[in-house]
Order: structure tokens, then C-alpha cells, then sequence
């Protein structure tokens, strides 16, 4: 349910930023929170199994903005491995 109402205002707040209500980078802010909200596997499984149930251009936003953040390397992550 958590995930559900934060994606849900989020879907909001994207067509208002669209129609030019919000401040670009106020969103930008928005952008990263839902990213990293939506940035466990735990989470992205239920984005995979709940994304029909928003707008097909929230959808094509946050597939396009998943796809670019999870093909970025975390420097943290890469010193693990060392």
C-alpha cells in the first residue's frame, strides 16, 4: 500500500510538472526519492507486477529513469568488491 500511494503522487506531481506547475529542479528532487524509492529488488519486483496500474507515460518515465540509474556504477558498491 505504501509503495502504491507514493507512486500514485508522484503520478501526480509528474503531469503537474509537465503542464509547468512545479519547479524543474523541485522535481529533479521528486525524480531521485521515487528512484530510490523504487531501487531494492523487493520493490522493483512490485514495480514489474503494479506498473499497468498507472499512466502509460508515468510508466515510460520511471522504466527510462530505472533503466539509466541501474546501468550507473555506485562507487561504494565497486570498493565492495575489491
Amino acid at each position: 500500500a505504501f509503495l502504491y500511494a507514493a507512486v500514485a503522487g508522484f503520478q501526480a506531481g509528474f503531469y503537474n510538472f509537465r503542464r509547468g506547475f512545479a519547479d524543474a529542479e523541485a522535481w529533479r528532487g521528486h525524480e531521485r526519492d521515487v528512484i530510490a524509492l523504487l531501487g531494492s529488488p523487493a520493490a522493483r519486483a512490485w514495480w514489474a507486477r503494479e506498473r499497468e496500474r498507472f499512466s502509460p507515460g508515468l510508466v515510460a518515465h520511471l522504466d527510462e529513469l530505472l533503466t539509466a540509474t541501474s546501468n550507473v556504477s555506485h562507487p561504494s558498491a565497486d570498493s565492495e568488491e575489491r
